[in-house]
């Protein structure tokens, strides 16, 4: 990896980066070409979920968020034993980031055993269960940009995944049913139609003034980022888009409503 470091001028650490690394030192061990096949094909999620990001500002939450939308992805033993594979990967990766020294500091500086700790590369990762109280929401709603505050809203009153929310358009908004249907693909009971709550129904209404196939709500870049500073803002423990639709699950089973789906 060239480093292309200047004083003052540090260049984010990308999972490119960080692969490529690691795979220079297995060559250098002459590992047979099937076994770069072999971190290739599980490196495509990596570079799926983390892209452009910097790796030396990942934290335990965003490798958790990880984990959930794999787990979502996969199913059985199968699916759990290739996350783990891939977690291994990136840890390996990181590892190697670290044993890297350019310009007298090492390329990756952080705890690599903190960030992905043995647990999580086994199978005795437990999903999380943090979903936001109502105090914690109220508290949350203002802490949080004004741009963004319809976004905390539509997680929290529609249930869906930041995936299925960029895609919702005016197409998909019945306004006189006073529904929306979610288009999503990751399980057989993904694509639902989903009621609108009062206050959802007026914020579409005074989205749906793009083309019928605009997104509503745009890519949220830096969603957790900006999350985690909200939260810490409000008070509160850090939530990620997950914790929000798990959010929507919990309130409904605090009412006695087990699922309002169709």
């Amino acid at each position: 990896v060239r480093a292309r470091l200047e004083v003052g001028d540090r260049p984010p650490l990308l999972i490119e980066d960080a692969l490529a690394l690691f795979l220079a030192s297995r060559e250098r061990l002459e590992r047979a070409e099937a076994s770069f096949d072999y971190y290739k094909k599980k490196a495509k999620p990596l570079r799926r979920h983390f892209g452009g990001r910097d790796l030396r500002a990942l934290t335990r939450v965003d490798i958790e968020s990880y984990i959930e939308g794999r787990t979502e992805e996969s199913k059985g033993d199968a699916g759990r034993g290739a996350l783990s594979k891939e977690l291994k990967l990136l840890a390996s990766s990181l590892r190697a980031c670290a044993a890297t020294v350019e310009n007298g500091r090492k390329l990756y500086e952080g705890d690599v055993a903190s960030l992905i700790p043995s647990d999580l590369v086994g199978y005795s990762y437990q999903p999380r269960d943090r979903a936001l109280s109502p105090d914690e929401y109220a508290r949350l709603l203002p802490a949080l940009a004004a741009d963004r505050r319809a976004y905390l809203v539509a997680f929290v009153g529609l249930g869906v995944r930041d995936s299925e929310l960029y895609k919702i358009a005016a197409v998909h908004v019945d306004l006189d049913a006073s529904r929306v249907h979610v288009v999503g693909k990751k399980t057989s009971r993904a694509d639902r139609h989903v009621p609108l709550l009062p206050e959802l129904h007026d914020m579409m209404r005074e989205r749906m003034t793009a083309s019928p196939t605009s997104p509503l709500f745009p890519k949220w870049l830096n969603v957790r980022r900006d999350l985690a500073a909200g939260c810490k803002m409000a008070g509160i423990l850090p939530v990620s888009p997950n914790d929000l639709r798990r959010t929507f699950a919990s309130w409904l089973a605090e009412a006695g409503v087990p699922d309002i789906t169709t």
